[in-house]
């Protein structure tokens, strides 16, 4: 493990990675366990493949520029310990395997459709902050198998209004949060959908609104 308390930054285009720095900026990653520590921003803008992604900023943002797919039971793991910063998203986070996806902070989302986590069979997605977009109407679409979708913060916090949330799976989903997105898409979650502060959907196009199908139950 690489430490240092100089600023700096590692800059890396296919290699495994346990490193500890200030700043981490990485072109492109194809290795097995990936872990990235830093005190600023730790960056991705390559595509990622590997084993497991940990990621923490202790006062940065952690960005992924690109897309990132795990194998094995570790997962995906991002982490933001600054209530300002946020884990930047902009293409598919893709957890195979039955692995969780967990994203503790904040998660924003970075381009206008791309955006989104992925987990297969019992993986769940946790997201414990606040969900945003960085531009106006940029989506987020989260996507469990048999898994729970647990958001625990709100959802369109900020002055930048979101785009469409999109979820689907066959588990349970839970918004402990409010919720304010140009759309609210919930489906084919058979155990439950629970949203338990107010959904608001913002958008002025026809198709914009709040749908909720639970167990194949007609949309409400």
């Amino acid at each position: 493990m690489l430490q240092s308390t100089v600023p700096r930054v590692i800059t890396t285009t296919n290699a495994t990675v346990s490193s500890k720095a200030s700043a981490i900026n990485l072109s492109a990653v194809s290795a097995g366990d990936i872990l990235l520590t830093g005190t600023g921003d730790v960056s991705v803008f390559g595509i990622v493949s590997a084993a497991s992604v940990n990621a923490k900023s202790t006062a940065g943002d952690v960005i992924f520029g690109n897309t990132v797919t795990t194998s094995a039971v570790g997962g995906f793991t991002s982490e933001v310990s600054d209530a300002t910063k946020a884990t930047q998203i902009a293409n598919v986070v893709n957890v195979l395997n039955g692995a969780n996806a967990l994203v503790t902070g904040n998660l924003i989302s970075t381009d206008p459709s791309l955006a989104a986590i992925t987990t297969q069979n019992v993986g769940n997605i946790t997201i414990t902050g606040n969900i945003d977009a960085s531009v106006a109407g940029n989506d987020l679409a989260l996507t469990a198998g048999s898994g729970a979708i647990t958001l625990t913060g709100n959802v369109g916090s900020s002055s930048t209004a979101m785009g469409n949330l999109i979820a689907t799976g066959t588990g349970s989903f839970l918004a402990s949060g409010t919720v304010n997105a140009a759309g609210v898409a919930v489906t084919n979650f058979a155990t439950s959908i629970t949203f338990a502060k107010a959904v608001t959907a913002s958008g002025s196009l026809s198709n914009d609104g709040v749908t909720a199908i639970a167990g194949g139950t007609a949309p409400v």
